[in-house]
């Protein structure tokens, strides 16, 4: 009878056992499903500022071939149409939309509780959007977002209309299949040159 007993209590800890550690994997593979979700949301806001960079030295890089053809030595003219070229080259950049993943790409002025407020409302209507008061980057407005250094590299940012809000190029990311919003945008310590 104690041999009976003895395997029906080490048969059901191991059934224990076994429930256990079943639950636990099924547990960390919805955490790693959900970890890799947001990796793959962070690297499309990533992989945006390299195409936006890419295409902001190549504007630079037209730009300065134009202003060299027509003799153009005027400061302040060269720097406009920099600003000009480089905004054409990354228009087209304002938009992305694949079955997984949505991208917006914006211009305005935010604070950190602004931002907030966005990845929230992107969460809320599962879709990538842009801040109240925000033009999206095709927007012939956000071409103040872009200053044109003295060595002609350029910075994306925009002089502060007060000490609350700071001008950005913004970028929001929803990821469609999780649910993941992501909310960043370009430093306005990065700077970018010609790509020889």
């Amino acid at each position: 009878m104690k041999g009976y007993l003895s395997f029906i209590l080490i048969f059901v800890a191991m059934l224990a056992v076994l429930s256990a550690f079943a639950i636990y994997t099924q547990v960390n593979e919805r955490n790693m499903s959900k970890v890799i979700a947001v990796e793959i949301t962070d690297d499309a806001a990533l992989q945006q500022k390299q195409l936006i960079f890419e295409a902001t030295s190549r504007g630079i890089r037209n730009a300065l071939e134009i202003s060299v053809a027509t003799g153009e030595t005027d400061v302040i003219v060269i720097e406009k149409v920099i600003k000009l070229s480089v905004h054409e080259q990354i228009k087209p950049l304002a938009d992305y939309d694949s079955d997984n993943i949505q991208v917006i790409t914006w211009c305005g002025y935010v604070n950190n509780q602004v931002i907030k407020n966005l990845k929230e409302r992107i969460v809320t209507e599962k879709k990538a959007l842009i801040c109240d008061g925000c033009s999206k980057l095709d927007n012939s407005v956000c071409s103040e977002f872009i200053s044109v250094d003295k060595d002609f590299s350029i910075s994306f940012q925009s002089p502060s209309l007060d000490y609350v809000n700071f001008g950005i190029i913004g970028i929001s990311t929803y990821n469609k299949k999780y649910g993941i919003a992501s909310v960043s945008y370009i430093p306005t310590s990065a700077s970018v040159s010609v790509i020889k």
